[in-house]
This record gives structure tokens, sequence and C-alpha cells, in this order.
């Protein structure tokens, strides 16, 4: 059975045209083939789109050199001072495996406070401690300077 997509009546799969609205059911199936068949054609045309998009993005990052990153916190002396002795063990060990140091940062993480109490004599001390976020990177792959690299 076909049915007519004008008025929606059933027709015999034989029919040239709808017995109720007379509209050709042959140039409706041709009509419906054709868009079939552009849709199918668009779907190609997108999906090797997409293939020539995927390839140029790996020629892009061809020509990009490619990083790792390391994170390391040091945090202060519980008097809230630096602790220069560290970070100067850090940054040597990560430069001796080729690290690059590109950011570092502070991030205070409370108050360290004591007092002590002797015969009516108080003494206290009252320090913040920070945190030293330091990021390292360092180059895994150079980029390529052409597709003939390879």
């Amino acid at each position: 059975m076909i049915i007519c997509p004008k008025c929606g009546k059933k027709n015999s799969d034989r029919a040239a045209n709808c017995f109720s609205c007379g509209i050709n059911l042959k140039a409706v199936e041709e009509e419906i083939r054709k868009q079939e068949e552009l849709r199918r054609q668009r779907e190609t045309v997108s999906r090797i789109s997409d293939e020539a998009r995927s390839a140029d993005l790996t020629e892009k990052i061809k020509l990009n050199n490619l990083y790792e990153y390391d994170v390391v916190t040091i945090t202060d002396k519980s008097t809230g001072a630096m602790d220069v002795v560290s970070l100067r063990k850090v940054l040597s060990e990560h430069g001796k495996m080729g690290w690059r140091l590109v950011n570092s940062f502070t991030n205070e993480i409370g108050v360290n406070s004591s007092s002590t109490s002797f015969a009516g004599y108080t003494s206290g001390t009252n320090a913040t401690i920070d945190q030293t976020i330091l990021i390292f990177e360092r180059c895994i792959k150079r980029a390529s300077l052409s597709s003939s690299d390879e």
C-alpha cells in the first residue's frame, strides 16, 4: 500500500495517481528517492569533511611541540618563613631533569599561633603559613618541520 503524502489516503502499490486527491504518486516516489540520495550525498560530504578536519588537526599538532607538566608544593616552615632550602633543591633537581619553571604562586593555608606564659609574662608567635606552588614544563616531543620528516 502507498499512503498519499498529500491527503493520507491508502492507495494500491500499482496506482499511478491517488484515487482521492489525484496527486501523481510516481512523481512523489521519485522526489522522495531524490531527497534520500541528496541526504546520502550530504552525509558522505560531511564524513569526508570531518576526516579532512581531523587530518588537518593532526598536521597542526605536528607543528607544535608537546609538553608535560609537573606541579610541586613547598610548605613554609612552622615559623612562617619560606623554606628556601627545599625551594632551591626542587628547582635544581627539576632543572637537571630538563624541567622549566613556568609559574609559581603562593597559597595561604592558615595561621600558626603559639603562646607561653611564665610568672605573669606571656610570649607568643603568630605566623601565617603559605604554600609555594611551582608549575614546571618540559618538552616531550619537538614539532616536525614538514610532513616529510616522518
